[in-house]
């Protein structure tokens, strides 16, 4: 087959170029397409495949033509071959994928970076077995076609699979201004690098083998640091993105808190009042008819006190809501030791607690409704204990329990606010599971001024 095509051309030269680019240009095409599995597609993608097909046809023409023109020159030969297939990389990701402005250019970043690791990596191995990677591909001293392309092909996609599930949340990037300003700056570095040191490097890798196997091993060095601070830039968007839903969560929570302190107010002056009148209608109403009314307004005296009213407030809430679900709502708590708390945390770090308790409690058989919190100081730490019985046990990851919703991606937040609160008090949050009681515990370190 190589043979046909080389003499399709009637230059041997140019039909060895074209050989060559039809092989480069089906590895970068494959390369594309499984590094880029988890980046979604435009619409009509059979289309835009086509024209990728035409277009990668017409790439492999082109670098043919200029590198039989440039053969003799070696810089510029490699210069130019590595900016084609540049050009080759950005019209790609263009003509294919859906993607933002600056998730296009660490997709190109990633891409080139990637596909330039891996040939370099199979390339050093035949080095390292003694061969020449510019006059053959096979690592035993015979060649034979369907074993040596096997094992190229096997080697390619091994490492391009293990690349694509490494990078693979590239996209969608949660864009604070260092985000974007890290992205366009690893991008000029890796066209930087991708344009000059690789091509360059390359012209003098045929001078000796160890001339060739050092310039390699510096190339997958830098090739690895570039899609390490790539991956860097990845955590950091989901640091800020989770740090933006928690304060606005809590954002949300502080004005729920001030709603709530203020339907309480007026419930409790209404209960108040009522009992007076209560007071005055025992001899004008039946006694079942004053019963009645007198149950309603024990929801006054039934309010929680634990000399905290922001304390008091959240456990009102959750104390009704139990009621309407026959949950038994247990309470021992010393409001005073969690004063130095901020109103709005507190509020966030025990909504979150009995929320999670609640909607817990719900999903179990009524004699296992109990909603067990105890609050108290215990030498130089405030201490919040809630403990409630699950349904079908609690799956863990990294001690964190894993939220049971469908959607698990999109939750979990609540668990991550209250992380996020006790780390700024640096306390701890630890859970537990044992015959079906899940324990939630908190430590707060006490400032010097509660300690004594």
């Amino acid at each position: 087959m190589a043979e046909f095509i080389i003499s399709l051309f009637g230059d041997q030269n140019l039909g060895l170029q074209v050989l060559i680019c039809i092989y480069g240009y089906i590895e970068l095409l494959g390369f594309g397409l499984i590094f880029n599995f988890k980046v979604p597609f435009k619409k009509k993608v059979w289309l835009r495949l086509a024209v990728v097909f035409v277009m990668t046809i017409a790439f492999m023409m082109i670098s043919a033509v200029i590198r039989w023109w440039l053969i003799d020159f070696k810089v510029p030969f490699n210069l130019t071959y590595a900016g084609i297939q540049m050009a080759y990389y950005l019209l790609f990701i263009f003509i294919l994928y859906d993607v933002k402005k600056y998730d296009y250019l660490l997709n190109f970043s990633a891409l080139m970076t990637g596909e330039i690791l891996v040939g370099k990596i199979f390339s050093l191995s035949l080095n390292l077995f003694g061969k020449n990677d510019f006059e053959t591909m096979s690592f035993f001293s015979d060649v034979n076609d369907v074993r040596d392309w096997t094992i190229y092909i096997i080697v390619h996609l091994i490492f391009t699979i293990v690349l694509a599930y490494l990078m693979r949340n590239r996209t969608n990037l949660f864009l604070t201004k260092k985000i974007k300003r890290n992205i366009v700056i690893i991008s000029i570095t890796t066209v930087i690098i991708l344009t000059f040191i690789t091509p360059i490097s390359r012209s003098y890798e045929k001078e000796s083998l160890s001339l060739a196997i050092m310039t390699k091993i510096f190339l997958i060095i830098i090739c690895m640091l570039i899609l390490f601070f790539q991956t860097t830039i990845f955590a950091e968007s989901k640091r800020e993105k989770d740090v933006y839903i928690i304060q606005e969560l809590m954002h949300k929570e502080k004005m729920q808190l001030t709603t709530l302190q203020g339907n309480i107010d007026v419930i409790n002056a209404k209960c108040h009042d009522l009992k007076h009148m209560l007071n005055s209608l025992e001899t004008k109403i039946t006694k079942e008819e004053l019963a009645k009314l007198k149950e309603a307004s024990d929801i006054y005296d039934s309010t929680i006190k634990t000399s905290n009213d922001t304390l008091d407030a959240i456990l009102y809430q959750h104390q009704l809501m139990c009621q309407n679900n026959k949950i038994r709502f247990s309470v021992m708590a010393d409001g005073e030791c969690l004063k130095f708390v901020e109103p709005t945390k507190l509020y966030s770090l025990m909504s979150n607690a009995l929320n999670n308790a609640y909607e817990a409690s719900v999903k179990v058989e009524e004699e296992k409704r109990i909603i067990d919190v105890n609050i108290h100081k215990n030498n130089n730490f405030a201490v919040i204990e809630v403990l409630n019985y699950v349904s079908g046990g609690v799956k863990f990851k990294n001690g964190t329990p894993v939220s049971s919703k469908n959607d698990g991606s999109n939750h979990g937040y609540g668990y991550k606010s209250m992380k996020y609160i006790i780390d700024e008090y640096n306390g701890n949050l630890t859970t537990s599971l044992n015959n079906q009681v899940f324990t939630l515990t908190i430590f707060l370190p006490l400032p010097d001024n509660k300690s004594e």
